[in-house]
């Protein structure tokens, strides 16, 4: 017999979450120049930390997750998106929203490496 568990996750947590910004050289290449703030203020989230490195393996490509954030519903975020929690930034590499309800989104995340503070904006 199988149990079906009813665990909620609590969002105690503030965090904020960043989109590039796009530029375009001389020769017509597009990079990203910076980041802005998705959202004037911090989002409400639920940081769960993957114990063991979970690798993602999809359409070829390897992730290697450290972390999820679980947010209410939004239809702007996007993987490539960083999260600032705790002074640390993440990637969002997978975005699941529980089957197309319209109540959570799961973002598997990894963490960025070479990074700067002064990259991200300040979010209240």
């Amino acid at each position: 017999m199988s149990r079906k568990s009813n665990f909620t996750y609590i969002k105690d947590k503030k965090i904020a979450i960043y989109r590039p910004i796009k530029g375009k050289s001389s020769y017509g290449d597009i990079y990203n120049s910076g980041w802005e703030p998705l959202t004037p203020k911090r989002l409400w989230a639920c940081y769960q930390s993957l114990k063991t490195d979970l690798r993602l393996e999809s359409y070829s490509q390897v992730f290697d997750a450290e972390c999820n954030f679980f947010v209410n519903w939004r239809n702007d975020i996007e993987a490539g998106m960083h999260v600032l929690f705790r002074d640390k930034p993440y990637e969002v590499v997978r975005i699941d929203d529980f089957e197309g309800y319209k109540k959570d989104l799961k973002l598997t995340c990894k963490s960025v490496m070479s990074f700067e503070l002064s990259d991200y904006p300040v979010v209240k």
